[in-house]
């Protein structure tokens, strides 16, 4: 009776050894063959033959594959959340644009163009998320009421331009002259302005009485509350109430830290224009735009302006248009001279030593004060007992006035005590 071979033998009289069979060497008993297949790194239908480096590396491309599946995934990730926040924001202007585009009342036929100085640029609307005159310190000469004081200019709103509305700056009756002003905290560079004068929500035309009000109005930028020390940005005298605008926009490329509005009726009033017998403001928005901080320019303010002592330069062109303290010259190049020194090198050097200059900047004195001055700007007298070079030195205890003498020489004023002589009073005498 025939016998199977024992496990892991195979073969004539079982003497052939089962390959590298995946279950504990099980191998059919006569030709060899694995049952389940092979352990891992052998192959062949008996599992005795290695597999060769392009078998045995099956493991490591599947990982590579994996990897390379990871890092697209990975990578579609990235530029699906891209997608997604450059939508976002895309949305977020459309909506601020809806917002800012629903504060304008719509007109009940057509509304008239919105007056733009020739010379404004396209791209420099990207100013728009700057209004520099935003709930900025205000002040009016006169008002209507509380409620509608010179801040509501500023305040963002003016969706309704009527008085009942509360959102617009109205001054009171009775004036030949007004004038309303922003403080925009400090010098800043100003491109353009944007007005939006009262309708009462009534269609826009030279039937409406705020036409004629609107006439003759002047814009001022200026480093002080005077508009007289400022510079002109513009003056109607053109405009007639049906083609004044109830939007007026226009290019004012200067610098300041006050844009003024102002309008007045003199006695000689042009009324062929159209003009109302006395002045009003009746602004329920004033919007600025330029650069908020100060040295740049550029479509964007992101530009320093070219010259390294420019303090502020054309908003546009980059070319200089403020020197910083201490600097002259069309590039802000030269340092201040002439015993001057300060802002634009107005203001004037104290007592130097040796009558020098003195810090083109600060106005302080390197090498001290000449005789007669004391303090860093050299310009405050000695003080009493005081006089020669910085003040160091005493006046004399034999003036007649004690310790009473000139700050420049020493000579004792009211003269010496009996005894002694000379200006500083240090010459005994024989009598």
């Amino acid at each position: 009776m025939d016998v199977e071979c024992e496990e892991s033998q195979y073969g004539l009289d079982c003497l052939e050894a089962c390959g590298s069979c995946r279950y504990q060497h099980l191998c059919n008993h006569v030709n060899g063959t694995c049952r389940g297949g092979c352990k891992l790194g052998y192959k062949g239908d008996k599992c005795d033959e290695v597999q060769g480096k392009e078998g045995s590396d099956w493991q490591s491309r599947f990982y590579g594959v994996l990897a390379a599946l990871c890092v697209c995934v990975a990578v579609l990730i990235v530029f699906i959340v891209v997608m997604l926040l450059q939508r976002r924001r895309k949305n977020g202007m459309e909506t601020r644009k809806t917002l800012r585009e629903s504060q304008i009342p719509q007109c009940e036929i057509s509304c008239v163009d919105v007056k733009t100085n020739e010379n404004d640029k396209s791209e420099y609307q990207e100013l728009g998320d700057k209004n520099l005159a935003y709930k900025k310190p205000t002040w009016q000469s006169t008002s209507h009421d509380s409620t509608v004081g010179s801040e509501k200019a500023v305040d963002g709103l003016y969706k309704d331009r009527s008085y009942t509305g509360k959102q617009c700056s109205i001054s009171s009756q009775g004036h030949s002259n007004v004038t309303w002003w922003v403080n925009l905290i400090r010098i800043l560079s100003v491109h353009h302005l944007v007005i939006y004068y009262r309708t009462d929500n009534l269609k826009w035309d030279e039937n409406l009485q705020y036409t004629s009000r609107f006439l003759g109005f002047s814009l001022y930028i200026s480093n002080t509350t005077e508009r007289n020390s400022g510079e002109l940005c513009f003056h109607d005298t053109e405009f007639t109430k049906s083609t004044i605008p109830d939007t007026f926009n226009t290019t004012c490329t200067k610098q300041g830290q006050y844009v003024i509005y102002y309008n007045s009726r003199p006695q000689n009033n042009d009324t062929l224009r159209g003009l109302s017998q006395e002045a009003f403001s009746e602004l329920c928005e004033v919007e600025v735009y330029g650069c908020n901080e100060t040295g740049y320019y550029g479509s964007d303010c992101s530009r320093p302006c070219p010259d390294t002592n420019c303090r502020y330069c054309h908003i546009e062109t980059g070319a200089c248009q403020g020197c910083k303290p201490g600097y002259q010259g069309h590039q802000c190049e030269e340092e201040c001279d002439g015993k001057m020194y300060g802002d634009s090198c107005k203001e004037e050097c104290g007592t130097c030593l040796g009558f020098k200059q003195c810090h083109h900047v600060n106005g302080s004195c390197p090498e001290g004060c000449d005789a007669g001055y004391e303090g860093e700007l050299c310009k405050t007298a000695c003080s009493k007992g005081k006089f020669g070079v910085n003040c160091k030195q005493n006046c004399s205890m034999n003036c007649a006035l004690s310790h009473m003498c000139n700050g420049t020489s020493g000579e004792c004023e009211g003269g010496c005590k009996p005894g002694w002589e000379g200006l500083q009073c240090n010459n005994g005498n024989s009598f």
